[in-house]
């Protein structure tokens, strides 16, 4: 009864895939590959054996393998495919998890020379000899299963199988999203140059692939099964169009064929929950783009994937995640040691200046700058021990290229991209005993973000010890505190850390990667940042001044930040005669004096001071003690002046905050243009536009100190006996304004 069962079941399975497909053009190999992957296990071992053949027929499960075809998309379980004369097919695999990976090839082979007759003769007949494999992530290899004809009555092995046209292998318990290579190859030549075979696949996870003709990875039409949902896997092919990202995507595992590349576009996401194998690593199947708009970022975690990343070397970049030229001039100094940067000969480089950091494994220097260039090129590494820059070209490359981790000052052409290939890094990177050296580099350190996307810079995850809590990046000619908890180092850039006791260490994590460029502050932190620059060159200083309860008096290494100057005037707060570019007190945001120095690059040179950042609720003023003048910052106006000699750094600036009490009145600035108020020794001046006039004179707790009526338009009269903030009220004929004065 056996022939008529297999007869009418192979007659339903027909007419299902006819009602599922449309057709019932099928090989008669798929047939027999479906009824030997789904027949049920006979025997006592499994896998074949002499007397149950492949097991009993199982039309039902044969039946379950079409429907699920369907609903996957045709040739997802069911392939029908065609070997070539010397080809190799190689299909990345993903395990479901649900069930063991199962595969089965079958084939209808030529006519072979049948042998004489005789009982079971062990004459090979097979003419297409093909061979299945397959290959795990750890390379592992499973092999079909084989007979032995000398022992009829042994179990079935694993190996080569070169007796039938059947071959089927089978992964019994695999993880869900563990990755599979199969390779289909042949023995010898293939008669008529090919040959035609089928394949059952079970135990898989569906895989799209990027099939074309266009190169937007979010068009449904350039995918085989349509648009990838969020956790799928991919699969890219090579094609003159590779497949651009341009938005946030999230996969399981990406498989890329020898000659595919994947692009990711400026200011994209690309997350890998998997792996990511590229069949040629000798180039790269991954390319992340770098632009004035943003630059591309990629999260994952298995090694041996070669890419290419990009940096804009633009000024023009929109957020933090792109790269900030420098400048031309000289480099930045540290506040016990110089940092300009050496020469070669009688000329150095002019710049303009960049802090690298490499996301990948075996870049050379030579394949990053053209030696031809290197008059207008090069590039820098920091000896904090010698507090001195050491250029790595010197007629010859001193090492061979750049090391993860490591940063380095790079002087290039302006508004260009550079690029670096090689394998990307994916591993913690522990570092230990930083050098510490206060009479030369002050403990100083360039390091480079070793990732393929930003950084988050944290002290508990990087486990400082021994280590400032706030790094440095460098932004528009200066450079930029970072505090814990809230910075992100973007990918490919250097950032500075500073040792502060010996036998320090931190880890670099993998774990800190993030594609975001900002970070929100502590809700429970008050905080200003304010800005000073000359008013015609970008370069400019930023100094913060944070109030949380958690920092301590004197100089706390947890919140404050030492300075480092840039491009722009040199402009830091103090601490125990320490320059701060951040500040830190465990004071209420009230009556507040704090001093700040400043040096300009140039003197008799306009400049500006800016507020750029703000949460505190009372208003704060800046006093300018070389003119005497008082300028609100929290009413988001700069302060305009002119710089004095360019000498060492003097106290010229105080921020006092405080919430005490101002008298009603017009505190208009165009008004005030009329009304020019200030103090000079011991005297209270005036020049008046609108006169005769009243002047009124307040401390800020609102008690009268003094009252005039002036009849000129210049003049002064004697300023209250206590110095500190007073609030003078000027009423003319047609105008009425409030200024403040500072008496010291």
């Amino acid at each position: 009864m056996a022939a008529p069962n297999v007869s009418g079941s192979i007659g339903l399975l027909l007419q299902l895939y006819n009602q599922t497909y449309g057709h019932d053009e099928i090989r008669s190999a798929t047939m027999k590959s479906l009824l030997i992957h789904t027949a049920d296990q006979a025997g006592v071992h499994p896998g074949p054996d002499y007397r149950h053949g492949w097991g009993v027929l199982n039309s039902r499960s044969a039946a379950d393998v079409i429907t699920r075809d369907a609903n996957k998309g045709e040739e997802f379980l069911i392939r029908e495919l065609t070997l070539h004369d010397s080809d190799t097919i190689t299909l990345p695999l993903w395990a479901s998890g649900e069930e063991p990976l199962k595969l089965t090839i079958a084939w209808t082979d030529p006519p072979g020379e049948p042998p004489p007759s005789s009982l079971n003769p062990p004459d090979l007949m097979l003419v297409n000899d093909l061979d299945m494999r397959i290959s795990d992530s750890q390379g592992n290899t499973y092999k079909p299963y084989i007979l032995d004809p000398g022992s009829p009555a042994a179990p079935a092995t694993a190996g080569d199988n070169f007796r039938d046209n059947v071959e089927q292998v089978i992964v019994p318990e695999p993880e869900a999203g563990e990755s599979f290579s199969l390779r289909i190859t042949h023995k010898g030549e293939l008669e008529d140059g090919l040959q035609d075979f089928s394949l059952i696949i079970t135990g898989a996870a569906q895989a799209s692939t990027f099939t074309g003709p266009g190169n937007d990875w979010s068009d449904p039409e350039n995918w085989s099964h349509g648009l990838p949902k969020p956790g799928g896997n991919i699969i890219i092919t090579s094609s003159p169009e590779p497949p651009v990202i341009t938005e946030e995507v999230s996969v399981a595992n990406i498989y890329i064929e020898k000659g595919g590349l994947l692009v990711l576009g400026q200011n994209s996401q690309l997350d890998v929950e998997g792996n990511i194998y590229s069949e040629d690593t000798t180039a790269p199947g991954i390319l992340i783009r770098s632009g004035a708009e943003g630059t591309g970022s990629l999260i994952h975690d298995n090694p041996g994937v070669p890419v290419t990343l990009q940096r804009y070397t633009g000024s023009k970049a929109k957020n933090t995640n792109h790269a900030d030229t420098m400048g031309r001039g000289y480099v930045a100094d540290m506040p016990s040691a110089g940092m300009q940067v050496p020469g070669r000969g009688k000329s150095r480089p002019e710049g303009p200046w960049h802090l690298l950091g490499t996301p990948v494994e075996g870049q050379s220097f030579e394949g990053f700058v053209d030696d031809n260039t290197l008059e207008s090129e090069n590039l820098f590494s920091w000896d904090e021990s010698q507090g001195a820059w050491h250029a790595l070209w010197d007629g010859t490359w001193q090492e061979e290229g750049f090391l993860p981790a490591r940063g380095y000052l790079y002087a290039g052409v302006a508004d260009s991209i550079m690029a670096v290939s090689g394998f990307a890094f994916v591993s913690d990177l522990l570092m230990n005993n930083l050098s510490l050296s206060p009479e030369t580099g002050a403990g100083w350190h360039l390091l480079g973000n070793p990732y393929t996307a930003g950084l988050y810079w944290d002290e508990e995850l990087w486990g400082l010890a021994g280590i400032a809590h706030t790094a440095k990046v460098w932004v528009d000619g200066g450079y930029i505190d970072l505090p814990s908890g809230e910075g992100i180092i973007p990918a490919m850039h250097g950032f500075l850390v500073q040792a502060i006791d010996q036998g320090n260490s931190l880890n670099i994590p993998k774990g800190a990667r993030t594609h975001d460029s900002i970070m929100e502050p502590p809700a429970d932190e008050q905080r200003l940042r304010i800005m000073a620059k000359a008013t015609d060159y970008p370069a400019r200083q930023q100094s913060m001044v944070r109030l949380t309860h958690k920092a301590e008096d004197g100089f706390d290494p947890r919140y404050d930040a030492g300075f480092l100057a840039g491009h722009g005037p040199i402009f830091y707060s103090s601490k125990e005669a320490r320059p701060l570019s951040t500040m830190a007190l465990p004071s209420e945001a009230d009556n507040l004096r704090l001093r700040f120095y400043f040096k300009p690059r140039e003197a008799n040179q306009e400049h500006e001071i800016h507020l750029l950042e703000n949460n505190i609720d009372v208003p704060f003023y800046l006093y300018d003690k070389h003119t005497g003048a008082l300028h609100d910052l929290s009413e988001d106006r700069p302060y305009h002046f002119i710089s004095s000699s360019a000498q060492d750094p003097w106290p010229r600036f105080e921020l006092h905050i405080t919430s005490s009490f101002i008298p009603t009145g017009v505190d208009d600035p165009a008004q005030q243009e009329k009304q020019h108020i200030w103090y000079h020794d011991r005297q209270i001046h005036y020049r008046l536009d609108d006169y005769p006039a009243s002047i009124r004179v307040f401390t800020t707790d609102g008690r009268q100190a003094g009252s005039y009526d002036v009849t000129g338009a210049t003049g002064s009269f004697p300023a209250p006996a206590g110095t500190g903030i007073y609030v003078v009220e000027v009423s003319g004929l047609t105008t009425h304004g409030v200024t403040r004065v500072i008496v010291h």
